[in-house]
């Protein structure tokens, strides 16, 4: 599911048995500190019992192909707690 498809922020939300369970945006302007990076994958949440089970990967293909939509070929993401992912 997805609230806006057209402009930034995008938002992706995964959805399990009718309700909430993850979610990934496509963002400008993450870190104030690097304005010249532009657009981010961010806030990229799943629910902790779901972790590991390919949610998150889910988003972040989703999130890519809305990206690639959009003709943005680059995409940046930050993170020092989900280094591996």
């Amino acid at each position: 599911a997805g609230c806006n498809r057209e402009t930034l922020p995008i938002c992706l939300v995964a959805i399990a048995a009718g309700e909430p369970v993850g979610m990934v945006t496509l963002k400008e302007k993450d870190y104030s500190d690097r304005p010249d990076l532009n657009p981010w994958l961010a806030t990229l949440f799943v629910d902790r019992p779901l972790r590991g089970k390919g949610v998150g990967t889910k988003l972040v293909h989703a999130l890519e192909q809305l990206a690639a939509q959009l003709v943005v070929r680059v995409l940046y993401l930050g993170t020092d707690t989900s280094v591996d992912f």
